[in-house]
């Protein structure tokens, strides 16, 4: 799959044919596309959607990335689509994983109830593990000049 953002730059999603969801090519979202090829992992979120997809039996329609200054993601279960932070890009890619993870169990389950805990206990037990190292990280770097 080729994504085309307005201005012309394209970003080959290989390898997964059914991968035809609406991905929203804001400037923040070529941002994080450019940011995930600069570690060799352009290909990243589609396939981990779709490996997830299978093992959980949800179905993600729509994806979005945005820059947002204190969360890592959030789910909307009404229009099965999931948001991803673009400083994701930067984080070590479990954690990335483990949030593709959260936010598509958030389908099954909106709350983080005993559900939801023994749903993400079951599909990712390390799941603490990557919620830790995530919270020890900064949500977004600002750069300040003097």
């Amino acid at each position: 799959m080729i994504l085309r953002a307005p201005d012309g730059d394209e970003f080959i999603l290989a390898g997964i044919d059914d991968f035809n969801r609406e991905i929203e090519l804001t400037r923040e979202n070529k941002r994080f596309m450019r940011l995930l090829d600069s570690r060799g992992k352009q290909q990243v979120v589609p396939p981990l959607i779709a490996k997830w997809e299978r093992l959980i039996g949800v179905k993600v329609d729509r994806l979005f990335v945005q820059r947002m200054k204190t969360k890592w993601g959030s789910c909307n279960p009404a229009s099965n689509s999931i948001r991803l932070n673009t400083e994701l890009a930067k984080k070590p890619p479990e954690c990335l994983e483990y949030l593709v993870v959260h936010e598509m169990l958030h389908l099954i389950e909106p709350t983080h109830n005993t559900r939801f805990i023994a749903l993400i206990n079951r599909f990712m037990p390390k799941w603490q593990f990557y919620r830790e190292v995530l919270n020890r990280l900064p949500v977004r770097h600002e750069s300040w000049r003097y």
